[in-house]
């Protein structure tokens, strides 16, 4: 009886089917179709919600892993970064370590570990401050163990006889010798370093990223490097906050005597000349001066307020250059190649010729040459100095606001002026 029942309703559902008319069965495709587009887009929409969710699950967990330092003993509820502020009120979140033997100071985070490191004797040469994030799992030892965070470091050098320029070529060389191929190092660059003139280069995922400078001053070389590790956001912040301390660095300056009659003493040991002044600013300003790859500048003195050596107006001051004269040209040959050069390049920036006059005048024993409107940034003494190698030149760069203004004080730096006895 079933199996009649089960042929009886198989008949009619193909009975049915040849009944069904072309334009019924076309709806039915078309409506087929529909359904499977809309089941399509539902998928695509769905997995675009999933990777959507999954960003914002990421970011999340990479804002609460800022490492702005908080100030001691602040509670908060959440990680919320600050930007270190120069008022009252944060001046507990840094420290200044300040270091008068090796004559040079920098500001930190708190939170940053201080160490001092010996290595070539019985006494620190290298310091340094260690920011370790959170993927670090081993102290770091060595700046090979940085695995994510950040390492500010000093290494004071004695008696080093080496050019500085041939030193910053080695050191660079072995980074190209350690490093992989991968690794992206910089050429060397020129860099000034609180007012003291140096070297600069990079090196890139060489395992870790480096920033290297040195620097030249009073008879030691400073190699101050940079190192960071961690994931992109992270390296560059890393990289923010040793910027920020690098822009604390400062080097010690000797303390100027006073003097009985009101004159400030200046000194200069490597050089090995002293002169007094009625306390010019030594951080006033930029004054311009000789230029050219055997030229370093030694300083700024100028009757002008404040603290900013980005000022390059002109001032009443004088400005102190060596010039290294590595063609060991006699003084008399220098003086006349300066004077030269000096009547070129005013004509070509002034576009006018000059007026110069020239006269012999005696400091400490020693014959100068005073060359008046022969450059155009001013007026310009040329010093023989020692020559126990070969002959170094001392270039007074000196310039006013208008004409005599600054010669009373000038005269009186000039009256002083006294070479050191040679050690």
């Amino acid at each position: 009886m079933e199996e009649i029942k089960q042929e009886q309703a198989g008949e009619l559902s193909a009975n049915n089917d040849q009944q069904v008319s072309p334009e019924v069965q076309q709806k039915i495709e078309s409506v087929k179709r529909s359904g499977a587009k809309k089941r399509k887009f539902l998928f695509v929409l769905t997995l675009i919600l999933v990777l959507s969710l999954l960003g914002l699950f990421s970011w999340v967990r990479f804002s609460q892993r800022q490492i702005t330092p908080r100030k001691v003993g602040e509670e908060t509820e959440q990680e919320t970064p600050e930007t270190p502020q120069t008022s009252e009120s944060a001046v507990e979140e840094y420290k200044t370590y300040v270091n008068e033997k090796q004559r040079f100071q920098f500001t930190y985070p708190i939170e940053l570990n201080f160490e001092q490191l010996i290595v070539f004797s019985e006494e620190p040469t290298h310091y340094r401050v260690v920011y370790t994030g959170g993927l670090q799992e081993t102290p770091v030892e060595k700046e090979e163990d940085l695995v994510d965070g950040y390492i500010f470091r000093v290494a004071v050098h004695d008696n080093v006889t080496t050019p500085l320029a041939d030193l910053v070529k080695m050191k660079k060389e072995k980074f190209m010798r350690d490093c992989p191929e991968s690794a992206e190092i910089s050429a060397e660059s020129s860099v000034t370093v609180h007012g003291e003139k140096g070297y600069l280069f990079t090196a890139e995922n060489c395992k870790q990223n480096y920033i290297v400078q040195m620097v030249s001053y009073y008879g030691k070389v400073y190699e101050i490097v940079q190192v960071y590790k961690g994931d992109v956001g992270f390296k560059l912040s890393y990289k923010g906050r040793m910027d920020e301390i690098m822009g604390t660095y400062e080097f010690i300056r000797d303390k100027a005597p006073v003097d009985p009659d009101g004159l400030e003493a200046y000194t200069n040991q490597e050089y090995g000349f002293s002169f007094r002044h009625p306390h010019l600013n030594s951080t006033c300003c930029t004054i311009s001066g000789p230029t050219g790859k055997d030229i370093a500048y030694l300083g700024t003195l100028a009757e002008m307020e404040g603290s900013t050596t980005n000022f390059k107006g002109k001032v009443n001051g004088i400005a102190l250059f060596i010039d290294r004269n590595s063609e060991l040209m006699s003084f008399e040959d220098y003086v006349k190649v300066q004077k030269e050069k000096l009547v070129q390049e005013y004509r070509v920036i002034l576009s006018r010729n000059p007026k110069p006059e020239e006269e012999e005048i005696i400091l400490d024993g020693k014959t100068a040459y005073y060359l008046r409107d022969y450059a155009w940034w001013g007026d310009a003494i040329l010093v023989p100095m020692d020559e126990e190698f070969h002959l170094r030149v001392l270039i007074i760069a000196m310039t006013e606001t208008e004409e005599g203004l600054f010669e009373e004080s000038f005269d009186k730096i000039l009256s002083t002026f006294k070479f050191l006895p040679q050690q």
